[in-house]
């Protein structure tokens, strides 16, 4: 996807480009020792949202209090459909059994509440919602338990998409840098200088109270958000506004810290979810990194120029950890209070770590000393005596194309599955140019998952094709009557080559010999495949894409195909290890997924 595709995408997306609401710009409404007092204010109603979400009863009593409220609001047919989906069932926490009433809604994986966000018109009616509580003097008790609710809702959706995704280390433990782009007015740019200026380097800090934060992994991806239009340049003086780059090294707990926390507090669950990947809930397809609550350490604000003329680049540090879970009630409680506090000097020894590497001179020196006193409160007061080996700063999360998930269409986000379903029709269909469009749209890193999918089916468990859908078997049976011998000129033809040329040429479609192995496996056996099982692969899928080409008549398309190395797997190996990964997900998955839901159908996916 080009940038000015990536862009053209993005318009109209304001949570990308609206001016934060933190404590530094809400000084005007209200102090710093204010907004402390109304999240000391919001704690019980955490506590109460929490303990209500307990029980059946106390769930839907809530649900009912939020949705009296929002009916009275107006909104887009869309948000309303989001919010009627998402009051439906019950929404909690995936790894927690509460016991509730068996509901379809409650079976598969939803995620409604980010989805909401990630809507242009979902964005204003949450960000509202929140700022409600924060810029009213006294807001409603109905009011703060809306916005509670709210809050949870999404961190569970958070929490839950992490959980589906734990293989990927971008979901596991986000890593790296991100961008925001926007204008402020000279004032509002000298307010942030002033916290550079403070003495105490642990006080250089600000935050998105109760906040969600949407940031971009490719610097250049909200640039034009930016853009200043025609009268307002940069220079100070009334109404004029600054360009301005935030750029965010997002961090989480060093390992050993965390090694030693948990080892301390074993009862206490730890995430990463204040820094999550969330593109594939968004209809604009951007490399977007939702910072949930974000607290910014503030390193250095500088003068920059690019090719639209200059701006000013804040450098910050965030940190992604978190305790946020259902298991977590009082937090301010007796042994409760003690862990929250032994994990908040855990998060900022490492934070000071990261901060020290980024900083200069005297700055980095003051960061390293906070990090030492730090480290030894932790051994002295809490316990907890570890070693850092100072590389935090250095990680990065690796990208991984693959999205983990079952067969059902109603396991994923409503956007890419409807992607996945366009694609797979395209392919079942010989649609290549509809294909190729699907492939189009997807950054170039991530292309290579669009060909080692397997089919999604909709809630009726009707699927598009009889065949395990592997791509390479898929276009052989749709090839053009010539194949690569075709002459070019007829469109659908030429994007059928394409797609075959990247897929070849890359490398990027896995080799289907161990399909095939466990497949001949179970014939040799005498064993019947069922739709549970690895290696149930239709008749047709005996043989490889090659051998298809060959069969067909394709002798270029063939070779082309032949596989670049090919070793021979003993048939109970390959039978031993559909045993063991049988084993493995019953045991690990199982807990989670209905019993009527398929979730093995498809032997492609059970690879991903």
């Amino acid at each position: 996807m080009s940038m000015q595709e990536m862009s053209s995408k993005m318009d109209g997306a304001s949570r990308f480009v609206d001016n934060l609401v933190t404590n530094v710009s809400l000084r005007t409404a209200f102090s710093a020792e204010l907004e402390a007092e109304r999240m000391g204010r919001l704690r019980p109603n955490i506590t109460e949202v929490r303990r209500r979400w307990e029980t059946n009863e106390g769930y839907r009593g809530l649900v009912q209090q939020v949705k009296s409220l929002c009916d009275q609001d107006e909104v887009s047919s869309r948000v309303r459909s989001c919010l009627d989906r998402l009051f439906e069932g019950y929404r909690d926490y995936a790894d927690m059994d509460l016991g509730r009433p068996w509901l379809p809604q409650t079976a598969e994986e939803r995620f409604e509440a980010i989805e909401l966000y990630c809507s242009e018109d979902g964005y204003q009616y949450i960000t509202k919602m929140i700022q409600t509580v924060f810029r009213t003097a006294e807001p409603s008790a109905d009011e703060l338990i809306r916005a509670t609710a709210f809050v949870e809702w999404i961190t569970i959706d958070l929490y839950n998409l992490r959980l589906s995704q734990i293989g990927d280390p971008r979901f596991e433990n986000f890593q790296g840098i991100v961008y925001r782009w926007c204008t402020l007015r000279p004032e509002d740019l000298e307010e942030y200088r002033a916290i550079l200026r403070l003495s105490d380097h642990a006080r250089r800090n600000f935050s998105i109270p109760l906040g969600l934060v949407s940031t971009a992994a490719d610097g250049d991806a909200t640039r034009h958000f930016a853009d200043l239009p025609t009268g307002h340049e940069y220079v100070e003086g009334k109404d004029k506004r600054i360009r301005v780059r935030q750029t965010v090294h997002i961090h989480g707990m060093d390992p050993a810290l965390l090694a030693s926390f948990k080892q301390q507090y074993p009862d206490s669950v730890v995430t990463s979810i204040c820094a999550m990947p969330v593109a594939r809930m968004s209809p604009f397809g951007e490399q977007e990194i939702l910072l949930r609550g974000p607290f910014f350490h503030l390193i250095t604000i500088k003068e920059c120029e690019d090719d639209r003329g200059r701006y000013v680049e804040s450098v910050t540090v965030a940190m992604n950890s978190n305790r946020d879970h259902g298991s977590e009630h009082s937090s301010n409680d007796d042994e409760k209070a003690r862990q929250r506090i032994a994990f908040l000097n855990a998060v900022n020894a490492s934070k000071w770590e990261v901060c020290a590497r980024i900083a200069e001179g005297t700055d980095a020196e003051a960061y390293r000393e906070l990090q030492t006193r730090t480290l030894t409160k932790l051994a002295d007061e809490f316990g907890m005596a570890v070693s850092v080996d100072g590389r935090l700063s250095e990680a990065r999360s690796q990208e991984v194309a693959t999205w983990l998930g079952g067969v059902q269409a109603g396991s994923y986000p409503s956007h890419y599955a409807q992607r996945r379903i366009t694609w797979q029709t395209a392919l079942v269909s010989g649609d290549w140019v509809a294909a190729e469009k699907v492939m189009a749209d997807e950054y170039a890193w991530r292309r290579s998952e669009w060909y080692n999918v397997g089919q999604l089916v909709g809630d009726d468990n009707q699927a598009a094709t009889e065949n395990s859908f592997t791509v390479l078997h898929e276009m052989v049976r749709h090839a053009p009557e010539d194949g690569l011998e075709t002459t070019p000129g007829n469109e659908n033809d030429d994007a059928w080559r394409r797609l075959i040329d990247a897929a070849l040429e890359d490398g990027l479609v896995w080799s289907e010999s161990l399909l095939l192995g466990l497949t001949k496996y179970n014939r040799t056996m005498g064993l019947t495949p069922v739709p549970e099982s690895l290696g149930s692969l239709d008749e047709n899928d005996t043989m490889t894409a090659a051998e298809l080409a060959l069969q067909r008549g394709l002798l270029t398309l063939a070779e082309r195909l032949k596989p670049r190395f090919c070793r021979e797997l003993e048939a109970t190996l390959t039978g031993d290890l559909q045993t063991q990964l049988h084993n493995f997900i019953q045991e690990t998955v199982a807990p989670f997924v209905s019993t009527q839901t398929p979730l093995l159908r498809s032997p492609v996916l059970t690879l991903e």
